[in-house]
């Protein structure tokens, strides 16, 4: 934000949504379309995705153009070789009258360095701002790098949404004094109330703006009323040279661990060429690449890496963080290529082999990955990821083992994981169960209680102590450290001295209680064949029912919830969906990764056994579900996500679309045919904001109305559960 309120894109609520609303007069409208062709002669490569009113940033504004001269322009007095211009209209919609400004910023030769539109008062409805989050998201063509929750002041509410190069901080002690004194710090500017100063002297949220191209959309609201700003912008094209790093503290930056300053550190290198370095510049490429990456915005970070890389074929870090990139995207044999030349040049960095290690397991080859794992822990015994990576591999060899009856080396590969990491849990439930195959209750007995040792809530462990005690509580079950000390003659002189009396107490209860079981039996015979025959036949019937019913439940041997997502695409989110769905539903009925299948299976097959005894599965969508624009991973027939999905529209399994990440709901054309009902179907939305909770309320109900029939009108098998008939979908 500006000091004035400013002027950008008629937005969603402007050009889109609220244009038919706020823009009834046919002149109006033929004068916006005259100001996007009149004012702008071209845009700039990097900038043209972050548009206002049709003026991309980048583009050249026409200086003698009738929209141009709509402006009041003057030199910029903030950035010096700059010009300055803004207007003001007063309009109304539907709801009211607001206000609207606008204002760009450009240099010398007309190169629209900043544009936006800021209203007030903005409308909200109740699920407006992140319905506009989401417009802007399919707008741009990404996700949004960052959303911000403002905390709240005297019941207003702020969010702030950020895309691109764009970063956006709470601001430091020192430059907070400086806004209280009154001083221009010369940068953009993020608060609740629309008063910087006022905001810095009582210590409300206060952000600054830095970093490279990019788009900020910032709203407030207060009950149904608020404020609307949003801003395309290039910061390090116009800040002072004073506040920007020189090359020596943007070289520092481009080095940092954390992704948000790499990012503006290694971009201002960029646009300084390296400052004259060639090495410095693919660097700089590799550096941005990097935080992309862990950004997961790997479109643009295989982007960098690749340009780096043109710069400096030999340099290993650009072929490591190329095979991050090409990951991320799905691109698995690719990625296994460049992991292997970062090898070639650099054969002693543990990270490239687990890279590659994971590479190869999402190809299905577990015995590659697990050679690159064990290298890496060779070259760093230490190394967290790469035990975790191979302990899981092992795990996994384990389960295929045990599905093919071969037990004992099933025990071998369970043990692989636990001499890596004794701590791990699973492992030692696994191979518990496998020593009660092999009739080893000692061993697996061992395995149990060490387990209620790292976790004494652990039900698993407990249940199956319980079962092999034959006892009728699991909260029984004590840890080693815990039991009761037992002679070596194995019985104690207490329960010596009071044998007799116990068998005779036994002896006596057990001829009564067979003896009531049997006066209930022919108490009950006679109640039934006084009853007449037609009621005797429907009791059966409904008898023969329930016990089917059971048998049925007994028999499930997966999770009633199964969980379908793209790791590259939504997994931190889905994993709170998972860890949401077990505090609900218990974690023995929610279930992720059907798809790590067993060694020497059809993974067809597999997933359709796995999804024919699931009760629902939800289908989660990000914004990058569909895959790359030009690897559109589901398109490909082997993509182990479409066939989940197509599986589960097969056999009758109920689907949720579950939309994440403030994604939209793929259209017809998007998908193939085997799941294009995907696109007629309304989705349930789980948004990270404030709203998380709602969301996930309202999805467990629809979970709860198809597994126990909480409700009158279900969707039926076969068909996606229209969750929320308030969230319409494009088509």
């Amino acid at each position: 934000m500006l000091r004035k309120p400013p002027k950008g894109d008629i937005s969603r609520r402007g050009f889109s949504r609220r244009w038919r609303a706020m823009r009834t007069r046919a002149s109006l409208f033929l004068a916006a379309i005259l100001f996007c062709a009149s004012i702008t002669s071209g845009y700039s490569q990097e900038g043209s995705r972050y548009i206002i009113d049709g003026l991309a940033l980048g583009a050249k504004v026409h200086f003698g153009s009738k929209a141009y001269k709509e402006y009041q322009c003057v030199p910029s007095e903030t950035y010096p070789g700059f010009t300055w211009c803004q207007n003001k209209e007063n309009d109304s919609e539907r709801r009211g009258d607001f206000t609207a400004w606008h204002s760009i910023l450009h240099d010398k030769d007309g190169t629209v360095v900043y544009v936006n539109r800021y209203q007030e008062p903005a409308y909200w409805s109740e699920d407006e701002i992140n319905s506009d989050i989401r417009y802007y998201t399919k707008k741009i063509g990404e996700g949004p790098r960052n959303i911000i929750h403002i905390p709240s002041h005297q019941g207003t509410i702020g969010v702030i949404a950020t895309w691109g190069d764009i970063s956006v901080q709470p601001i430091d002690a020192e430059r907070r004094n400086l806004v209280a004194s009154g001083q221009n710090l010369q940068m953009i500017l993020a608060d609740l109330i629309g008063d910087y100063i006022k905001s810095a002297k009582e210590n409300l949220p206060l952000y600054i703006v830095t970093g490279g191209p990019g788009f900020v959309w910032v709203a407030t609201k207060k009950y149904t009323k608020g404020t609307l700003k949003f801003t395309a912008l290039n910061p390090s094209l116009f800040y002072p040279a004073a506040i920007q790093p020189g090359p020596k503290e943007a070289q520092r930056q481009c080095q940092s661990q954390d992704a948000a300053e790499r990012l503006i550190g290694c971009t201002i290198l960029i646009n300084g060429k390296g400052f004259g370095s060639k090495i410095d510049l693919a660097t700089a490429l590799d550096g941005r690449c990097w935080a992309y990456n862990d950004l997961q915005q790997f479109d643009r970070g295989l982007a960098d890496c690749t340009s780096s890389i043109a710069l400096h074929p030999k340099y290993p870090y650009a072929h490591l963080n190329l095979g991050t990139s090409l990951m991320g995207l799905g691109r698995f044999t690719e990625a296994v290529a460049a992991y292997t030349k970062s090898i070639e040049l650099m054969p002693t960095r543990a990270e490239t082999r687990i890279g590659r290690g994971r590479a190869f397991l999402a190809l299905g080859d577990k015995e590659a990955a697990k050679k690159d794992f064990e290298y890496a822990l060779m070259i760093d015994p230490s190394n967290g990821p790469a035990k975790e990576a191979l302990a899981a591999v092992y795990l996994d060899i384990g389960t295929s083992l045990m599905g093919l009856g071969r037990i004992t080396e099933a025990i071998a590969a369970y043990t692989k994981p636990i001499e890596l990491m004794p701590t791990l849990i699973d492992p030692r439930v696994v191979r518990g169960r496998a020593f009660l195959a092999l009739r080893d209750k000692e061993a697996a007995r061992r395995d149990f209680q060490y387990v209620l040792t790292i976790d004494a809530a652990n039900q698993q462990a407990k249940e199956a102590l319980d079962t092999m005690d034959n006892r009728g509580t699991p909260s029984s079950v004590s840890p080693p450290s815990q039991q009761q000390q037992i002679p070596k003659d194995g019985v104690s002189s207490t329960n010596e001295k009071s044998t007799w009396g116990t068998e005779f107490v036994l002896i006596i209860g057990g001829v009564m209680f067979i003896g009531l079981g049997i006066l209930i039996f022919v108490t009950s015979q006679r109640r039934r064949n006084s009853q007449p025959a037609s009621k005797r036949t429907k009791d059966a019937r409904t008898t023969e029912v329930s016990n089917r019913d059971e048998r049925q439940l007994r028999s499930r041997s997966v999770p009633s919830i199964v969980i379908s997502y793209r790791r590259a695409d939504s997994a931190a989110t889905a994993g709170r969906l998972f860890d949401e769905l077990v505090s609900r539903f218990g974690k023995e009925h929610v279930f992720m990764d059907i798809d790590y299948i067993p060694l020497g299976i059809d993974y067809r097959t597999y997933i359709s056994e796995v999804l024919s005894k699931t009760g629902v599965l939800l289908a989660v969508i990000g914004p990058g579900w569909l895959g790359d624009k030009q690897h559109r991973r589901i398109d490909s027939p082997d993509d182990l996500v479409r066939i989940e999905i197509q599986t589960a529209l097969q056999i009758g399994v109920p689907i949720i679309a579950v939309v994440v990440d403030y994604a939209s709901m793929p259209r017809r054309d998007d998908l193939p045919e085997s799941i294009e009902e995907l696109a007629f179907r309304n989705a349930a939305e789980v948004s990270p904001g404030g709203d998380f909770h709602v969301h996930m309320d309202r999805l467990a109900r629809g979970i709860e109305a198809i597994l126990y029939g909480k409700t009158t009108n279900p969707v039926n098998s076969g068909k996606l559960l229209l969750l929320d008939e308030a969230t319409p979908q494009s088509s």
